[in-house]
């Protein structure tokens, strides 16, 4: 009989880099024990780690024609990332250092009668994992900054016929982790941190297959069990001066809750080698010419109620679920809301004889230098390169400006995300309240968030936080330029138009009639370059929107487009023809704005009178929108001349007329959204017995937006584009026709000299 122990492996060898470690300090081992490959235990007080380095392509080289060799003649694609001074110690449930750390690690071989089998197991008592600096290979000054992990955890492996044996099913694999923090502070001690906190995770797959393939390493099993629970949370300690990275602290505040709950059903994994590919590519990639790096395939259904019903624990039916993190502030109860019972879409990507709601045939991990990588993205086609049917976009990789000279980079290293070919195209029959993790409600209604053929460029950089620039926190925080969007095609795959089997919807349902409005078929494009993500302080202890999680871009586009309208949702697995009688098409809308954008999410005040709620998500905005005018970025109508195009706008069309348009073109000026709250209400808050739902802010039109669009370019040396004043909101060109083309006809203009408007939403279940 084979034993049977828990196993977390603290550092993972990844194949096809180079891994190179520093050495460790003698004093670091301070007690270890073996028994001839039985059980190992490691106790240690204080164990260092000077570095880490992952070093990647350090051979090879890319000539002009994209294809990657160790032929010297070419670019070199050396590059790498380095964790820094990494510390391992036993903390308690607060974050506080206390007694040693320990490892216990068992190895055991038996039989199942037929084969023989191989466990491995490790234990790992309650400590810290803190690696001061993470930092690319190319600049030793710039950091992201620290990241502390804190939690007890297991894992435990077994397999047979071998340790990576793939040709079986009998393989158990079951990892945990309980009551974890993981820590993410940009800059030094006192300047704010963000804590994933009340942490638990879990994965469990039986009778599963797990091994080496041609493909990667593989896991595939009939169901995998997962949990991921944690609360989202904001610190600033500067002002009570608290020690760094601590649980419950004097001044930390909630932001919200997510947690994934259930079981995968028919999931696979495969980790493959390879990172990012160069060259033009007609498909999701040229798989045969990639760098080194990680890329990773996935695909998976939920466990639904049907399934349930069928015989299965209900604790697998999938679940996911929103709303306040843990507060011991809290008045009114915890409010919670949570999606199950899911429905797979007939137009999902269908793969082995099965339509898959969740499909990711590429996610790629890699670091590019040099400013190599990988070409655009097709917005309004499906081929990317010369084959685009739309408008090709692409970020130069290692390239920031509009920052400080400190920030401001070229051709340097970047890490890179990558995503192509994605589908989530399954959505939620059902939605559950919870108060104080009671359920008090259960509606026969869904939330429908579907998301077709994403595809995303997205580049990391060390640097940017303006948190103490005197002090050299610029070297400090978290760049990004950001190229994602998801794309509804017409049902030949060639063109941007309207599906509903496999599109983009944002609907609101009463899935007890099977009856669904919002916007379908819809095309989402996020363009944002040189992207500061900031942990902003908030200095005034009174004023909680100030600081939080701040996203800033000096040139942002933004697309949407979608079809406002109603439908008959068809039953699981039914096809729904496009100009089917069972849809509605009310209007197409079409939004595209560019330039300076700004968004904040801050956490809630701990006093209630603040804004008559608790525990909600206090969230504001800054747009200065203009007609960028730069080819192969702006938005364009067919031609090579961004001069003609409509700028930042605001369209209205027939569907059975998409040329007949209303348009607000050519939008420039200051518009912000202030006071932005989203509150779950409990059923004793108002006094009603009614839980709701409240969105609402305060929007804000020129010259009064000044002092939110002023807050929200702090640290950018050249402030505002255009100057700090307020500046009126216009909209130069109201027109009617046919903006594609350019013919429409010019009806006039519309300033907004200043101005406020407020804007309340408020959802509650219906009254029989």
């Amino acid at each position: 009989m084979m034993k049977r122990k828990a196993l977390v492996a603290a550092i993972s060898a990844l194949s096809a880099p180079v891994l190179a470690m520093q050495a460790m300090d003698d004093a670091a081992l301070s007690n270890v024990t073996g028994q001839d490959g039985i059980t190992i235990g490691l106790e240690t007080n204080n164990l260092n780690i000077g570095e880490i380095n992952w070093v990647l392509d350090r051979d090879n080289y890319v000539d002009g024609s994209g294809v990657i060799s160790n032929n010297a003649a070419g670019t070199s694609l050396e590059s790498g990332l380095r964790l820094q001074n990494i510390s391992i110690r036993g903390v308690d449930e607060t974050g506080t250092v206390f007694g040693p750390a320990r490892v216990t690690t068992s190895f055991d071989v038996g039989s199942n009668g037929s084969e023989v089998g191989v466990s491995l197991a490790t234990q790992i008592d309650r400590m810290r994992i803190r690696i001061d600096d993470m930092k690319l290979a190319d600049n030793n000054d710039r950091s992201f900054g620290t990241l502390a992990i804190d939690g007890s955890a297991e894992i435990e492996f077994v397999n047979f016929g071998g340790l990576f044996n793939s040709d079986g099913n009998g393989a158990y694999l079951h990892g945990k982790i309980n009551n974890g923090n993981i820590f993410y502070r940009q800059a030094w001690h006192l300047h704010p941190y963000l804590r994933l906190g009340n942490l638990n995770a879990e994965w469990t797959a039986e009778n599963a297959t797990i091994g080496i393939t041609d493909e990667g390493l593989l896991t595939e099993a009939d169901f995998i069990d997962v949990a991921l629970d944690f609360d989202l949370f904001y610190n600033f300690p500067v002002h009570s001066g608290e020690q760094e990275f601590v649980s419950n602290g004097a001044d930390e505040r909630p932001i919200l809750h997510f947690a994934w709950e259930g079981a995968l059903k028919d999931p696979k994994l495969v980790w493959k080698p390879g990172g990012a590919w160069y060259g033009e590519n007609s498909g999701a990639a040229d798989l045969a010419n990639k760098s080194e790096g990680l890329h990773f395939s996935s695909r998976w259904n939920f466990v639904t109620r049907a399934d349930v019903d069928g015989g299965m624990d209900s604790d697998r039916e999938f679940r996911w679920r929103f709303g306040e993190a843990d507060d011991p502030d809290l008045v009114y109860p915890r409010m919670r809301f949570e999606l199950s019972d899911w429905n797979v879409m007939a137009g999902a990507p269908l793969e082995d004889g099965q339509r898959w709601g969740h499909h990711f045939p590429l996610i790629g991990f890699d670091v590019l230098t040099n400013g190599q990588g990988p070409g655009g993205l097709c917005w309004g086609g499906p081929v990317d390169g010369s084959g685009c049917s739309g408008q090709l976009l692409s970020f130069a990789p290692g390239e920031v400006a509009g920052y400080s000279a400190a920030v401001n980079r070229t051709n340097a290293d970047a890490m890179a995300l990558l995503v192509r070919d994605g589908n989530f195209l399954t959505y939620a029959n059902k939605v559950k309240l919870f108060e104080d993790n009671v359920m008090t409600r259960e509606f026969e209604w869904g939330l429908i968030y579907t998301l077709a053929n994403i595809d995303g460029n997205i580049w990391f950089y060390p640097g940017g936080n303006v948190g103490d620039v005197g002090g050299g926190s610029e070297d400090y925080g978290l760049i990004a330029d950001i190229l994602l969007m998801s794309q509804t095609f017409d049902p030949t795959g060639t063109q941007q138009g309207f599906q509903f089997d496999k599109g983009s919807h944002f609907l609101l349902a009463d899935t007890e009639s099977d009856m669904a409005v919002g916007f379908m078929a819809s095309n989402l494009l996020m363009a944002w370059n040189d992207t500061r993500i900031w942990i902003k302080p908030q200095w005034n202890p009174n004023d909680y929107t100030e600081g939080g999680i701040d996203v800033v871009s000096p040139l942002s586009r933004t697309q949407f487009t979608g079809t406002f309208g109603g439908l008959r949702l068809p039953d699981t697995g039914v096809a729904l023809a496009p100009d089917s009688s069972d849809i509605v098409k009310g209007t197409i809308l079409d939004v595209n704005l560019e330039g300076l954008l700004n968004l904040r999410l801050s956490p809630s005040s701990p006093n209630y009178a603040d804004r008559n709620a608790e525990g909600y998500l206090n969230f504001s905005a800054a747009l200065r929108p203009t007609n960028t005018n730069i080819n192969g970025f702006s938005a364009h109508n067919g031609t090579t001349d961004p001069g003609t195009d409509l700028g930042s706008y605001i369209s209205l069309a027939e569907p059975n007329r998409p040329d007949v348009q209303i348009i607000f073109g050519d939008i420039n000026g200051d518009i912000a959204m202030v006071n932005g709250i989203i509150d779950l209400r409990s059923s004793n808050e108002d006094g009603d017995g009614t839980p709701k739902l409240v969105i609402a802010n305060d929007i804000q039109f020129g010259q009064t937006a000044a002092a939110r669009m002023n807050d929200a370019v702090v640290g950018l040396p050249g402030g505002l584009p255009g100057g700090a004043a307020g500046q009126p909101f216009r909209i130069d060109n109201v027109a009617l026709g046919n903006g594609t083309t350019g013919t429409a006809a010019t009806l006039g203009s519309i300033v907004i000299p200043s101005g406020q408007w407020h804007a309340s939403i408020t959802l509650k279940p219906q009254i029989p």
